[in-house]
């Protein structure tokens, strides 16, 4: 998760309100940009192949004030996403859910495991990324400026 605000603002609601909500537009639009970056970003550099594109579905933004927006890449149901970009820091090891043996893929057909000792993953930075944040800082501006000579 990142949060993305305004800083060195002390009292933006002593704004007028049409400078108001075009703060908050444009916060938005950092927002949406910082998920649209992170989507292209792993779709072009594959950091990891997606295999059911679940995680980059789970990737959205969310307003938790007036001028700030929080960005999230997991769900309650994939908690993976912090391991891809992290890294494990060590084996761990992978046992069945719901069936008695793990059904895993081989060239040709299938092997049943009740329990694989995974070596680890390696870190794949694809979310806290120094481009998805410029990206956002982009937008940001380009709404302001737009909003502004526009009137």
């Amino acid at each position: 998760m990142i949060k993305l605000e305004l800083e060195g603002f002390e009292n933006l609601s002593d704004l007028p309100l049409s400078l108001r909500l075009l703060v908050q537009v444009a916060v938005g639009k950092a927002g949406e940009a910082y998920v649209e970056s992170v989507r292209e970003y792993v779709e072009k550099e594959k950091p990891w192949i997606p295999r059911t594109g679940h995680l980059l579905q789970t990737i959205h933004w969310f307003e938790i004030e007036d001028f700030s927006v929080k960005v999230v890449g997991e769900g309650d149901e994939l908690k993976y996403g912090k391991f891809l970009e992290f890294g494990t820091k060590e084996p761990y090891i992978i046992k069945p859910r719901e069936k008695k043996a793990l059904k895993i893929p081989i060239e040709n057909g299938y092997i049943f495991r009740k329990k694989v000792i995974h070596p680890g993953i390696k870190p794949r930075p694809w979310f806290f990324l120094e481009i998805h944040e410029q990206k956002a800082k982009e937008a940001f501006r380009k709404t302001i400026k737009e909003g502004i000579e526009n009137g």
